[in-house]
């Protein structure tokens, strides 16, 4: 769609009708998309994102008339980074790298019966190197590719890929400064209405009391 003008190009803010059956409201250049708009075209598809000089270029969603989409990186009208597409036709979910408009590279695949894959990918090159873990109701497995034929066999614990404690250990710290926060509060509106001395002296008598009772 990328148009070449000879005139000087003016970024504006506005609707097209292309008379062709496809409509976009958004930033242009000189009536070519450019910066971020959406695109509505004839068929009932339509992307909303970044464009430059008429292609879809930058960050933007892909929608089509059957409900498949795509989310994430494009570059000239391709995708290609990172990015998110469902299948409608078999309800999975791709979520990883694609290459000049193909899947490629590090991925996980969500199935609509439950099973997952995460590993690598590269369909155009026959899936050649390519390696990971399938998940399935039936157990988990470990695929790998000969003559772009797919091999399995069942995963064993040191097949899997190591569980991360990230979330764990984040949460783990945020306790932790929440209560130093709490103790730093605490301390110093106790030292300032002089309530902190008149705690400690109360919790060491009462303590000596109890502890005196049970001697006893």
């Amino acid at each position: 769609m990328a148009t070449n003008h000879s005139q000087t190009q003016t970024q504006s803010q506005g609707n097209l009708d292309f008379g062709d059956g496809n409509y976009y409201v958004g930033e242009h250049n000189n009536g070519t998309p450019n910066g971020k708009g959406k695109m509505v075209y004839e068929d009932g598809s339509w992307y909303e994102g970044e464009w430059n000089n008429g292609d879809k270029h930058g960050k933007g969603k892909y929608v089509l008339p059957d409900g498949s989409w795509y989310e994430g990186e494009w570059s000239n009208e391709k995708k290609h980074g990172k990015g998110k597409e469902y299948l409608a036709k078999d309800e999975s979910l791709y979520i990883g790298d694609f290459y000049d408009g193909n899947r490629k590279g590090q991925c996980e695949i969500c199935y609509n019966d439950g099973a997952k894959y995460v590993g690598t990918i590269d369909p155009a090159n026959d899936n050649y190197g390519c390696q990971g873990i399938y998940y399935t109701t039936d157990g988990i497995y470990k695929t790998w590719y000969v003559d772009g034929k797919l091999q399995t066999e069942h995963a064993e614990e040191s097949d899997l890929p190591p569980k991360s404690s990230g979330s764990i250990w984040t949460n783990k710290w945020f306790i932790i400064l929440l209560v130093l926060v709490a103790a730093i509060i605490f301390y110093r509106i106790g030292n300032k209405k002089n309530i902190l001395p008149q705690f400690f002296h109360k919790t060491k008598t009462t303590t000596t009391t109890v502890n005196v009772e049970y001697l006893q």
